[in-house]
């Protein structure tokens, strides 16, 4: 009995210590102890009197977003079906519920959302439209959705405003007119966000002062520019080895299933050109293509090891079968190697029968080697030229 209780208050304990804990990291991860992507489920991220993050989690890329997946049963929460090789969020509406991201499953991107169409915002209070690049309801999508004409749609809150016809109608936080769509905006360029919280680049799309709008205005540690935020990496190439994960490097790359991380990312190597069978192993894009995880010649000819593709009828280096390789004084003629065209084969030897003095106008017979000083001279053995004659 008293193994019992001990046990039922251990149970109790725990339950306790789990329920409590969630205030001691981060707000809204401190109560997932267990199923958080990339090992994040721990009671909290680390802060004050929370412990430190992975603590209780799942090992890092196990059941996570980006997770290769063969089927659902290899995915876990919160991405715990598989689509397309890769564990997502929901794969229909039936997998999202009301109050977490939203009732609708997003056919673009699989996570759950409020909405895809404006008809999932029927019935939203004062925003009927859905801004599908986010997957929110929205109060306005463009300017004829306000309905009065002293009314624009901010394309940066989706709200509608009171238009403006220059900056002296406008107001902090919002002190600049753009009088093309005629709404007070943050800013107009970038010399209006020196000093801005949200950053020293305007995006003139969105008229809000931003951290980037490119890599130029990004530095080490963080020298690549997304969504107008500087971060460590792009894709797994940036990361040095690790996978590539919501702009920060870390955890092992993790492929669909019949890919390999060949460095530049994922790739399949039964059909890529550039690693063709193994990573690194590319083939000759003017005369190959990548067939089976073997480079194969696309207009004719034989695929020789180190060579590409040849042929091989008239290739001196790969003569008749690869690897055969003719004699300095030999072509590669109808797969063979023979005897260039003026010289003569002599016991497999290439030799000039009109001027080789040990084959002299024949390979062998009795004139055929020219002796002492002689020369053979138009295949014939005779004295040598250049010394004077009858005394002069």
């Amino acid at each position: 009995m008293k193994k019992i209780r001990f046990l039922m208050v251990g149970v109790v304990a725990l339950a306790a210590l789990a329920a409590g804990m969630g205030g001691c990291g981060s707000s809204n991860q401190g109560s997932n102890i267990a199923l958080n992507a990339g090992g994040t489920g721990g009671f909290g991220q680390a802060g004050t009197g929370g412990v430190p993050i992975g603590v209780g989690g799942l090992p890092a890329g196990v059941g996570g977003a980006g997770t290769a997946c063969a089927s659902s049963a290899t995915c876990a929460a919160p991405t715990p079906y598989c689509n397309a090789g890769v564990c997502v969020e929901c794969l229909g509406d039936a997998n999202c519920m009301a109050g977490a991201g939203g009732p609708v499953c997003s056919p673009v991107t699989h996570t759950c959302v409020a909405c895809a169409t404006d008809a999932n915002c029927v019935g939203a209070s004062g925003t009927p439209y859905c801004k599908t690049t986010t997957g929110t309801c929205v109060q306005c999508l463009a300017r004829a959705n306000c309905g009065s004409p002293t009314l624009a749609c901010d394309p940066a809150s989706n709200r509608c405003v009171t238009t403006c016809t220059s900056s002296a109608n406008c107001a902090v936080p919002t002190p600049y007119c753009d009088t093309t769509l005629q709404i007070c905006v943050e800013c107009l360029g970038d010399a209006n966000c020196a000093g801005a919280q949200g950053g020293p680049a305007c995006n003139t799309t969105t008229h809000q002062c931003v951290e980037c709008l490119t890599d130029a205005n990004c530095a080490i540690p963080t020298p690549y520019c997304s969504a107008n935020r500087c971060v460590e990496c792009l894709t797994n190439a940036n990361c040095a080895g690790s996978a590539c994960n919501a702009g920060q490097c870390g955890g092992p790359v993790m492929c669909p299933i019949g890919q390999r991380d060949c460095g530049a990312g994922c790739v399949d190597v039964l059909t890529n050109i550039d690693n063709c069978g193994a990573c690194g192993d590319g083939c000759n894009p003017a005369s190959e293509s990548c067939v089976a995880g073997r480079c194969e010649c696309t207009s004719g000819g034989t695929t020789c090891a180190g060579a590409g593709c040849v042929d091989l009828s008239h290739d001196p280096n790969n003569c008749g079968t690869c690897g055969n390789t003719c004699g300095d004084r030999e072509a590669c003629i109808a797969n063979n190697c023979v005897c260039r065209p003026g010289l003569t084969d002599c016991g497999g030897t290439c030799v000039d029968l009109q001027s080789d003095p040990n084959h002299c106008g024949a390979c062998s017979g009795g004139t055929a080697v020219c002796t002492g000083t002689q020369q053979c001279s138009a295949g014939m053995c005779g004295a040598s030229g250049g010394g004077c004659s009858g005394g002069l």
